[in-house]
């Protein structure tokens, strides 16, 4: 079934390449305005903790005695997370679309130095740049990153429940964290792979057909819907599930090994299994962040994990911010944002390669009656 309708231009939603442009009221506008003053003003309140207290500053001014080296390998472990969760989002989206993993990693620094900004404009910019420089749908791209949430939630849900049951690293919270891990990840493939493909759409359509809601029934038999679909290809494939929880499983490391290390610099005590529930949580606060990453990731980390670790984390904000930065320009140059451009983004893997195995943009679904839908 092909798409019918008014051409993108006439679309006051979109512009005339056909992509979205995202419509905000004032009210929404307002909305992110204030939240991102107040996300500074609790930055701010947090450094004034820190400072009005005799033992808490002295922790975070530990760090002027550490040597350079120390503070350096700190901000590249903050830049290899970076570069990791781009490897994520390549790997989550190659049965549909293969993509330059260098082009993913500079995609990803851009949007990681953008997460300050309110407006949600580390995701705009993901999803504009995927749009118009690799040709991938925009609902394409909703699959891809709902995907993405799906399995990192799997990966990181297991030894924060292990590290919260039993607080230590023993037998338990390995049997906990691996095995769930194994576990999930296996029920999370299994059940997409269940929904993927012709068959599993004949199973959604007649769930659909069965609700006896036209609406439903259309919009299962719709482009739209089948770009949707495609999340159960890229969740569904057992390759790509072992690639994203091995890369998690590393950033996971890193994230705590992070910690472990700036907790060593401020002489603040922490073991490795809080580290690791500080590195889980300061992912998951700053992740959900709505008005950009700065106050609110400081705030709600110390809520969760107790005052005494704020300085801490200020300093593993502070090499976050220099890595982020760092990132962002190295990967606004390598795509061509700033400084000399290139020539011709000609190849095809830059411009986001098909697979030839069936994509879910192609190929033809029959509902019970014969009619094809597509």
């Amino acid at each position: 079934m092909t798409d019918q309708g008014p051409a993108p231009a006439q679309s006051p939603d979109v512009d005339a390449s056909g992509v979205l442009i995202p419509q905000r009221g004032v009210l929404s506008r307002l909305v992110q305005i204030v939240g991102f003053i107040i996300s500074l003003g609790l930055l701010g309140y947090c450094i004034w903790l820190v400072w009005s207290d005799p033992k808490l500053r002295e922790s975070f001014e530990r760090l002027a005695q550490v040597p350079w080296w120390q503070v350096a390998m700190l901000v590249l472990v903050s830049a290899a997370t970076i570069a990791l969760a781009g490897m994520v989002f390549r790997s989550v989206l190659r049965p549909v679309r293969r993509l330059s993993m260098i082009e993913c990693i500079a995609v990803n620094g851009v949007c990681s130095a953008l997460s300050y900004l309110p407006f949600k404009a580390s995701l705009i910019f993901r999803v504009l740049h995927h749009r118009t420089r690799d040709g991938v749908p925009l609902l394409t791209i909703g699959a891809w990153m709902a995907a993405t949430a799906g399995l990192i939630l799997v990966s990181l849900a297991p030894p924060v429940v292990a590290s919260l049951w039993r607080g230590e690293m023993d037998t338990l919270w390995w049997i906990t964290t691996v095995g769930g891990t194994i576990a999930l990840a296996a029920l999370a493939c299994g059940m997409a792979r269940l929904l993927s493909g012709d068959a599993g759409l004949a199973m959604i359509l007649r769930w659909s057909d069965a609700t006896r809601v036209p609406l439903v029934g259309r919009f299962v038999r719709s482009q739209s819907f089948l770009r949707l679909h495609s999340a159960t290809r890229m969740a569904g494939d057992p390759g790509v599930v072992a690639r994203v929880i091995a890369l998690r499983s590393i950033d996971l490391a890193l994230a705590a090994a992070r910690f472990y290390f700036a907790a060593k610099f401020a002489g603040v005590e922490m073991s490795v299994e809080q580290s690791v529930l500080a590195g889980a949580t300061y992912f998951f606060i700053q992740g959900a962040a709505p008005t950009g990453v700065a106050g609110v990731r400081e705030a709600g980390s110390s809520f969760v994990l107790g005052a005494e670790l704020l300085p801490v984390i200020l300093i593993v904000s502070a090499v976050d911010a220099v890595a982020n930065l760092s990132m962002g320009l190295l990967g606004a140059a390598r795509l061509g944002l700033i400084g000399p451009r290139h020539a011709e983004p000609s190849k095809a893997i830059h411009a986001g390669t098909p697979i030839s195995a069936p994509n879910p943009d192609q190929g033809t679904i029959a509902d019970a009656g014969g009619n094809t839908v597509r």
